[in-house]
């Protein structure tokens, strides 16, 4: 995870302590999760990691998933999110990003690329964030792109799956 993401986890949490939750969920085993299902299905999903801060933070977990689609993202996302420009879509909320990006071989036509998004989401958030919305959208939008860069990276996408190596404008 890159530094910017830290400290956007930091400021979603409150906290810059982290406990890893096992040697299964890391991004290198999702990968390896995604490049066997890109190629066999048009629709699939699964976990990257649980992000757990300690006890005293307002937040108890954060679920980072991937899915897959067999289309780019053709249509806004729900209201809750606002737009941020990077991969083929990306939308922050007080709760939770998404990326979306297209994952294709070198030398392959656009036409071949698999369509990934990775979602981070506070499950649990029952209730409005007494943070800044619009620095609690950044922070989260932040989270995804970190991973989705990694998780591009690590599928060897081309162009790192158009996603810049910073989540900034």
């Amino acid at each position: 995870m890159s530094k910017g993401a830290g400290e956007a986890l930091e400021a979603i949490t409150g906290s810059d302590r982290f406990e890893p939750t096992n040697k299964k969920t890391t991004v290198a085993a999702a990968a390896a999760e995604l490049s066997g299902t890109v190629l066999s299905t048009a629709r699939a999903k699964g976990d990257i990691c649980r992000i757990y801060p300690p006890d005293d933070s307002p937040v108890d977990e954060l679920r980072v998933t991937w899915w897959t689609w067999d289309t780019a993202p053709d249509g806004p996302p729900a209201s809750k999110y606002t737009l941020f420009p990077m991969g083929e879509q990306a939308g922050g909320a007080t709760d939770g990003a998404f990326v979306s990006f297209a994952c294709r071989a070198e030398g392959e036509p656009a036409s071949g690329a698999a369509h990934v998004t990775v979602d981070v989401e506070n499950p649990d958030m029952i209730h409005e964030s007494d943070g800044d919305p619009k620095r609690l959208k950044r922070a989260y939008v932040t989270v995804a792109h970190s991973f989705s860069l990694a998780l591009a990276k690590r599928l060897r996408c081309a162009d790192d799956g158009g996603l810049k190596a910073t989540s900034g404008p």
